[in-house]
């Protein structure tokens, strides 16, 4: 802990500064405390959140390996939808996390980028098709 007057390092158990005297409030000692447990506990939920959207792309050989019958399939595409829900509630829970908003914005130009390959394939496939000869099909 630091003294809020001039910036002296004591342990918790000290009622005033051992430096300038200053009568140390535990409510300011409590709130920084549980600021920082907080800003941790929200980098947790974000590198998890990592994990989840872009690491079940990676093991997914591996799930294949230890899961049969094909429910490898739904494991994987279970993970980037979780991984988009735990940056949602670290967004909710912790809204000052800088880490969260920064990985929101990644997830919002990532959804727009698909949304764009998609219109892009979904036009071009019907300028493909509409460029079809077919006067020798049937």
């Amino acid at each position: 802990m630091y003294c809020t007057n001039c910036g002296e390092k004591f342990t918790k158990e000290y009622k005033y500064c051992p430096n300038c005297g200053n009568k140390i409030e535990t409510t300011n000692i409590t709130y920084s405390d549980s600021k920082i447990e907080d800003e941790k506990q929200a980098n947790i939920l974000c590198v998890i959140s990592l994990i989840l959207t872009f690491g079940s792309s990676l093991l997914d050989k591996g799930i294949d390996y230890l899961i049969p019958n094909n429910y490898s399939s739904v494991i994987t595409s279970l993970g980037p939808l979780s991984g988009l829900v735990l940056m949602i509630i670290a967004r909710v829970k912790y809204p000052k996390s800088v880490f969260a908003k920064v990985l929101m914005w990644v997830y919002i130009v990532l959804i727009l980028l698909a949304i764009i390959a998609f219109i892009v394939l979904v036009v071009s496939c019907f300028y493909a098709c509409s460029h079809m000869d077919t006067s020798g099909c049937g």
